[in-house]
């Protein structure tokens, strides 16, 4: 569990992202990005375009979602996005909460448009200044 307050700045950090990469992103990440997906777990998500399949190791495989994801449609939403079917690696990207409770090190993922482009700067600036450690 972590920090309340910690938690409510992620939330609205989510709330940029879905503007953000709809918008000036075009959901890059869908289009030209790799998931890292569970084979057992996220089966019906792999054999939709077993084509996309780069690398299999036990049960992970490496999904490449480039030219674009099969669950992007046309006017770059997510097709599965309130839906059980979405790989949870879609849903938490860019950011990964590490630890629990005071031992938290937030991560933006770089590649992450809104990221290196400074969108989600304030909500970082407030996670630093609760005192957890962020990476960018």
């Amino acid at each position: 569990m972590i920090n309340k307050e910690l938690d409510k700045i992620i939330s609205s950090s989510y709330k940029l992202l879905e503007e953000f990469c709809m918008g000036s992103c075009n959901a890059r990440c869908c289009k030209e990005g790799f998931l890292r997906l569970d084979e057992k777990g996220e089966s019906h998500f792999i054999n939709r375009n077993p084509q996309n399949i780069i690398d299999k190791k036990e049960n992970i495989v490496i999904f490449s979602t480039h030219p674009r994801c099969p669950f992007l449609s046309d006017n770059n939403q997510c097709k599965i996005h309130k839906n059980k079917l979405k790989p949870v690696i879609c849903s938490l990207y860019p950011i990964k909460v590490i630890g629990d409770k005071d031992d938290v090190l937030v991560i933006f993922h770089p590649s992450c448009r809104a990221v290196y482009e400074g969108v989600l700067n304030e909500n970082i600036r407030k996670i630093r200044a609760l005192g957890y450690i962020v990476v960018c």
